[in-house]
């Protein structure tokens, strides 16, 4: 079995963006915390790269939780393909190289938020990887982040992906998606975790049409 998970990147991170050393060093540079702008990550790397860590190592909170169930999963010999969903880095792969970041997106307005889409171009990235054959596609997702897959101008197109999905977000949610999708409201981020890991639970002693004939 193939899952393709993605994950919204939690704002808790080893080391903090607010650790004193970590701004120190980034003050001498003249360089501030880093925020959405990805495109000086060069320049924040060359004096502070001894703060950066593999994306699914510098992420922590809720996504230690993730973390369980992926390492369950391929404990089974199930195949995730992991990817977070940042305001700042894009679409990552979680063991691309980042840097603790302050990155905050509910402050933006409609077309600053258009623009930042844009410049990550994820909606591209991530319709690239939906071609992929994977059984199933998970998403665990911020309902602030939403807007980052392209929903803001293109609405979900997810109902016509060949994978079967799962996405598991704010309750609120539930009408922006087609009846093809199961859709699962949880309202804490760190619930929405621990539904993810009983679901890998749930796959590594189930079939996959066996899970998908029990939730419809």
């Amino acid at each position: 079995m193939r899952i393709l998970l993605v994950v919204s990147a939690p704002a808790y991170m080893s080391p903090s963006p607010k650790d004193k050393n970590y701004i120190d060093v980034l003050r001498n540079a003249g360089l501030k915390i880093p925020a959405l702008d990805v495109e000086n990550e060069f320049a924040y790397l060359e004096v502070a790269r001894q703060f950066s860590r593999r994306a699914r190592d510098l992420f922590q909170g809720y996504f230690k939780k993730i973390m369980e169930g992926v390492r369950i999963a391929r404990s089974h010999g199930i195949k995730i393909d992991l990817y977070l969903l940042s305001p700042r880095y894009g679409l990552i792969r979680e063991e691309e190289i980042v840097l603790p970041h302050l990155a905050d997106m509910e402050s933006l307005k409609k077309k600053e938020l258009e623009a930042l889409c844009e410049k990550l171009r994820i909606a591209e990235k991530f319709a690239g990887i939906m071609q992929q054959p994977y059984d199933i596609v998970i998403l665990v997702l911020k309902r602030e982040h939403l807007p980052l897959l392209g929903a803001l101008k293109r609405g979900l197109s997810l109902s016509n992906a060949p994978s079967k999905v799962i996405v598991v977000s704010a309750p609120s949610l539930a009408r922006l998606f087609g009846e093809s999708i199961k859709f699962v409201g949880i309202r804490q981020i760190g619930k929405r975790a621990e539904a993810f890991v009983k679901l890998i639970d749930s796959l590594t002693t189930r079939t996959l049409k066996d899970y998908f004939e029990e939730v419809q």
